[in-house]
């Protein structure tokens, strides 16, 4: 019932699309997860004794700061990765739709669609 009133009143343009809300939800996953981790994370990091956290560049008033800058680098690096793996895969596809050359009997490169007179 509730999908039909929504139907009824939200025009079908503005209705988000199945990819779209596919694409919500695992957003809205990944932050819930992320959130949780990170605070799986700091309760690790709380039960260590100041001596540990000595020993891997923290003290107990900073946790929160360690933490978020630990975040921020792997996000970083993340992003990062993410970039070279698109550059990647577009130096791939371009290399795909590039038609290859071949060499008539004078030497000359030639379109691999042409053919020497």
């Amino acid at each position: 019932m509730l999908t039909r009133l929504i139907r009824a009143v939200i025009p079908a343009r503005l209705r988000p699309t199945f990819e779209e809300r596919i694409a919500d939800v695992r957003a809205r996953f990944e932050e819930r997860q992320m959130t949780r981790d990170i605070g799986g994370i700091m309760g690790a990091l709380d039960r260590l004794s100041d001596r540990q956290l000595q020993l891997i560049g923290s003290h107990r008033q900073e946790l929160y700061d360690f933490v978020s800058d630990l975040m921020d680098r792997a996000a970083e690096q993340r992003r990062i990765g993410d970039e070279i793996i698109e550059i990647l895969e577009a130096s791939e596809r371009r290399a795909q739709t590039v038609t290859p050359a071949v060499s008539d009997d004078t030497g000359a490169d030639l379109p691999a669609n042409t053919k020497a007179a």
